[in-house]
Order: C-alpha cells, then structure tokens, then sequence
C-alpha cells in the first residue's frame, strides 16, 4: 500500500471477483490474474486497470482468446477457441473486432482466409464453403465485390466482377 492505495504485489477482492498481482497506484498495472465469480479467468497484462499487452481469457464456456490486448479490448494478433478447442478466428484484431488478416472457421464447417474490417470481411480473402465451392477474390462490407473467381462443386470456373454478392451473368 502507498498513501492507502494497492501498490506494488496483492490480493483484492471485489463484489464479481478477485485480482491477485501487481498494482501501482491503486490501478492493476503488471502482471496478474482476474478470477470473476461467474468462472471467467484472465491471466496477463494490465495497464491502467484494463487489459493491456498479452494474456488469456477464459469464459465459464471453456471457450477462451490467447493474445494481445489494448485498453481492455482484443488489439492485435490473437486466437479465439470454441470450448471444444478448435480455432474460431486467429489472426488481427482491433477495438476488439477481427480486423486485418485472419481465419475464421464458421460453426458451418466453411472457413474464410483474407482481410477483415471492422469484424466484416473486406479487401482480398478466399472462402472455402463447406461443399466444397470456393471463392477467392474480393470482399466489400462482409460480400463479394470486385473481381473474383468462384468454383462449383463440379468444376465450373465463374470469373468477373462481383457487385453486392452476385455476379451479372448476363455479361458474360
């Protein structure tokens, strides 16, 4: 303690939880554990009170997010799991939002691999559907826009231009 303020190495208990780390001036700063009494944990970084630099988060779940973070939120290269331990997105985030380059593996069994923004996908990317069609090409506010290829479960190649999701056949 310092001017009655957590300073330094502790415990303290709060109404939702315990933190047991470092602490300078009376704000979690360092490395330390949260258990919440719901059964989330973090284990890591903190800067002024929040989540900062790298750490883990688990939720009563067992799904969990191994990676950076900045101001309390998911900021930088990561990894979110499902419960069962499969990967659901690894790659960038931002303000919490996958955001960058990253891989999302949908409950669906289709996987998206490309740029992302602002948790859509956006820029080049390639989506692998669970039957097997492909598209590999570019995306605007989450759909297919711009130039792209698309491959059919049997073979048949479409390439063009994409506008909102669809392609005008008609030009081709």
């Amino acid at each position: 303690m310092a001017d009655g303020k957590p300073h330094g190495r502790g415990t303290w208990i709060y109404s939702n939880g315990t933190y047991e780390g470092e602490w300078k001036d009376g704000l979690r700063h360092g490395k330390g554990t949260y258990l919440w009494t719901c059964g989330s944990s973090y284990i890591g970084e903190w800067k002024d009170d929040k989540k900062h630099g790298y750490g883990m988060k688990e939720w009563p779940d067992g799904s969990s997010y191994d990676g950076e973070w900045r101001d309390g939120k998911r900021h930088g290269k990561g990894t979110k799991k499902k419960a069962d331990g499969t990967v659901w997105y690894s790659g960038n985030y931002k303000q919490g939002r996958p955001d960058g380059v990253g891989t999302l593996n949908y409950s669906n069994g289709d996987v998206y691999t490309g740029e992302w923004r602002a948790n859509k996908k956006h820029g080049r990317g390639l989506m692998t559907y669970a039957n097997d069609e492909i598209y590999e090409g570019e995306w605007r506010v989450g759909v297919r826009h711009g130039s792209g290829s698309f491959m059919t479960t049997n073979g048949d190649v479409i390439t063009g231009e994409w506008i909102n999701d669809k392609i005008p056949l008609e030009m081709y």
